[in-house]
């Protein structure tokens, strides 16, 4: 039986692509450069190098930290949780299932939106690899320490996601997966990667979890 579901952040939870576009063209105009087609969801110094990839390591870390000064300092006011976002957590929660945040996206901005979105509290925790310092953790790894935390078994886990990755990233981890067609994978991503359930709708997560089929 489902007992925690782990959501990624970025086009699964939370419609962020406004506002990391908005982040990226203030960066790139600020070192004169045309704004690369970034693409959201893996980790911020994977995606820039996907679009600059002779970029030295120390001009990746110069404009990864010019990026989180833009996004963090732009507080976020294009985000917005897709819709039946709110109800689905609400819904999860009194059915006793917890809602955690599995994340590539930093810890701050991350606890930031869901505070402004008055959400917080409808998550159990949230796990990201900048809350390992010093630490290689990819998702896949930040699932099986926040299981390990929670003391959930993987056959109580399932992973909720908008990109291959996501999927994978649940896969590796031993857990059940979810494929969800908003977002930006734009549903060929998630569809591609075979979840054990794509859904078009945030309800369609409740029914299933709630209804026993997630056993």
């Amino acid at each position: 039986m489902i007992k925690t579901v782990f959501f990624d952040f970025d086009g699964t939870l939370f419609a962020t692509e406004p506002d990391i576009i908005e982040a990226y063209r203030k960066t790139f105009a600020g070192l004169g450069l045309p704004t690369p087609d970034v693409r959201i969801g893996p980790p911020m110094a994977e995606a820039i190098r996907a679009v600059m990839p002779d970029v030295s390591e120390e001009e990746l870390k110069r404009i990864g930290q010019i990026f989180i000064g833009n996004y963090d300092g732009g507080g976020f006011p294009q985000t917005c949780a897709y819709p039946g976002i709110r109800e689905m957590l609400e819904n999860l929660a009194a059915a006793g299932i917890e809602s955690v945040v599995a994340t590539n996206k930093r810890l701050l901005p991350t606890e930031t939106i869901l505070k402004q979105h008055r959400m917080q509290d409808l998550i159990r925790g949230i796990y990201t690899p900048d809350g390992y310092p010093g630490e290689k953790v990819d998702k896949a790894e930040c699932l099986r320490r926040a299981m390990a935390f929670l003391g959930r078994s993987r056959s109580e886990c399932v992973m909720v996601g908008d990109t291959e990755l996501d999927i994978r990233a649940g896969r590796k981890a031993g857990i059940r997966t979810v494929g969800v067609t908003w977002g930006y994978g734009r549903g060929g991503q998630p569809a591609i990667s075979c979840p054990d359930l794509l859904i078009d709708r945030p309800d369609q997560l409740t029914c299933w979890v709630t209804a026993g089929k997630g056993r």
